[in-house]
């Protein structure tokens, strides 16, 4: 007898525990979450595929509901008879073969052949099918959950049903729609719609416990969509290919083949997974992506724009670099780069200002990282010019956490070329630099990148203040050492910590000689002390060795300031033991160095205006 087919909505409720129930419902697609109530509150049991029965013997106790069923995503279900079903099994002790186990059963059989003759019907195999319904059976809570908002413009449902099916549910990814259409004004503000999207969607996700959306819009001529995203937090700007709320990526509205394949590589790398498992999940996914999107670019549509071109260059370069992390593999930081550069070649400063600065952006990031790690100044010179360039491009107003960014790692390029060259020029640009950032990372909303570009606000100012022999410079560096101190925990992040500490202890101890003081020598002691400690504890040799030195000057330098009795017996001990002369050697310097600076040279309070936020 042909039973009705019935639908279910995403979160819809199918029977519920406690309920009576005889019939058995047979899952056509989708999944079905099973819960159970426990001290008021629901929790889930199990989840079940497609192919499989709900009501089961084992879910019902005297015709009772054990469960609570509902809908995860879009539900088909249709009612059958138990009866019937084992029957058709040939023994009635045998549990009800679902329809997966049927297809599969269909799938894997050879057709009969006719006596003397060929198959009248040929043998069907569909491995792709096969492996899609065996994927499908993994837990939510082992997959990355993507959820893709209706696509809004010309026949946003038909390319949104298209959009998932082409991103996929396999045992890593869970692809579900969610029937909210997302939209921006392009007259009203952006930044604001954008910011109120990213709150709105980051709830949706936090509740469903997925981890990015994806929505986007059908232009008018139909036949190309443009997706973003939004990740559960924050993407880090700090590193190459990072996204934004305004990254585009523009893919044919019949994606299929190489071109889904980026499509799910650049999901893959906008996600950030919440758990160690799934992390381990995307960045196997990830890699295998990117390899099968390499064919995507001999498919791009002809009537694609530039713009679009770049946006598919650009999105592919931010999957490569995230499968880059996190040790930064120089092989694909270099194929990361080579898509920025495709990007570039498409891209005009002028008409398109903010996609070419942040092209520019990964770019330069790249050439920094490799700067730093082969030593290479020709390429540091480059990066700073690519960032300088981007600086100048992009809105500060409408990308705000990359324009921050960019000013770090600008400050940070011209801190390593002033000292490199003791230039005190370059380094008060990097201190420029570093509390543009801050005003945009700020204690109260970024506390750990806060802490990370105030410790290098620290250093520069520290470098600084002893190429200048400047009290001043030298005060304000131990007071941002200071206030990291007041941020890093020595419990969840002991190295940062212990870096922190060692970074006091040199300020103290270049503050303490200038200004004779015992007790800043004395607190730069235990400074180098408690970092000591911690390097030794987690086994950071070298680190530990340079702090042991540090110390051991430190206390010399102590013992040199003491004050000492004036019998000349003592001043005899004294200038036999050397103290004397070290304490001249200590003492030599320009006495005009020690005025403290003034105009121009006065250095700031770290603290001075940088809770202020931009806009």
């Amino acid at each position: 007898m042909a039973l009705d087919k019935k639908v279910y909505a995403d979160g819809a409720v199918i029977f519920r525990e406690g309920e009576a129930g005889a019939v058995t419902l047979e899952i056509i697609s989708g999944t079905v979450d099973l819960l159970i109530k426990r001290d008021g509150k629901y929790t889930r049991a199990r989840t079940v595929a497609a192919g499989n029965i709900l009501g089961m013997e084992a879910d019902t106790k005297g015709g009772i509901r054990l469960y609570t069923a509902r809908a995860n995503g879009r539900v088909v279900l249709r009612p059958t008879q138990t009866s019937a079903l084992v029957a058709t099994q040939g023994a009635a002790n045998v549990a009800p073969m679902g329809l997966l186990n049927r297809l599969l059963q269909t799938l894997t059989s050879k057709s009969p052949v006719p006596h003397g003759g060929t198959a009248a019907v040929p043998s069907y195999s569909n491995p792709g099918l096969l492996r899609r319904l065996m994927d499908g059976m993994s837990t939510d809570a082992d997959r990355i959950g993507i959820r893709v908002a209706r696509l809004s413009g010309i026949d946003g449902d038909k390319h949104t049903r298209h959009l998932i099916s082409a991103i996929g549910n396999t045992g890593g990814l869970q692809t579900r729609s969610i029937e909210k259409v997302l939209t921006i004004n392009p007259e009203a503000d952006l930044r604001k719609q954008l910011d109120r999207l990213s709150s709105a969607s980051r709830r949706y996700l936090k509740n469903q416990d997925a981890d990015l959306l994806v929505w986007g819009h059908v232009p008018e001529q139909g036949n190309v969509m443009h997706l973003h995203f939004v990740s559960h937090v924050n993407w880090d700007q700090q590193v190459p290919g990072a996204f934004d709320l305004a990254t585009t990526l523009a893919l044919p509205t019949d994606v299929e083949g190489p071109l889904a394949e980026l499509l799910r590589a650049v999901c893959l790398s906008a996600a950030l997974p919440t758990t160690p498992a799934k992390e381990k999940i995307r960045s196997s996914a990830l890699l295998a992506a990117i390899r099968l999107a390499e064919g995507a670019f001999e498919q791009v549509p002809t009537h694609f724009s530039d713009r679009e071109k770049a946006c598919l260059y650009l999105c592919y370069g931010n999957a490569i670099s995230a499968a880059a992390r996190p040790g930064y593999d120089p092989a694909l930081l270099s194929q990361a780069a080579q898509q920025f550069r495709f990007a570039l070649g498409n891209l005009s400063r002028d008409a398109m200002p903010n996609d070419w600065a942040q092209a520019k952006k990964h770019l330069a990031s790249i050439n920094h990282i490799e700067a730093e790690r082969n030593g290479d100044t020709g390429l540091l010179e480059t990066a700073k010019t690519e960032l300088e360039d981007a600086l100048g491009a992009m809105d500060p107003d409408r990308h705000r956490a990359a324009w921050g960014s960019i000013q770090n790692r600008l400050g940070l390029i011209y801190y390593r070329q002033g000292f490199d060259e003791g230039d005190t020029r370059t380094l008060r640009r990097a201190l420029k630099c570093f509390q543009s950032s801050l005003r945009v990372y700020t204690r109260t909303e970024s506390p750990l990148r806060w802490a990370d570009i105030m410790s290098s606000f620290a250093q520069a100012t520290q470098v600084l203040g002893g190429l200048l022999q400047s009290p001043d410079a030298l005060a304000t560096a131990v007071n941002a050492c200071r206030s990291v101190l007041e941020v890093r925990d020595r419990t969840r992040t002991p190295k940062a910590w212990a870096a922190s500490q060692n970074n006091l202890g040199s300020a103290l101890f270049l503050l303490g000689k200038q200004t004779r003081s015992v007790e800043r020598l004395e607190a730069s002691v235990a400074a180098f002390e408690q970092a000591l400690e911690i390097y030794q504890m987690y086994g950071g040799q070298r680190l530990a060795l340079t702090t042991a030195k540090n110390l051991d000057r430190a206390k010399d330098m102590v013992d040199a300031y003491q004050p000492r009795n004036s019998t000349q017996l003592d001043w005899q001990e004294a200038l036999s033991d050397g103290v004397v002369s070290r304490q001249t050697e200590f003492d030599e310097f320009d006495k005009s160095d020690r005025q403290k600076t003034t105009g121009d040279d006065k250095l700031p309070w770290p603290g001075e205006g940088l809770q202020q936020q931009i806009g």
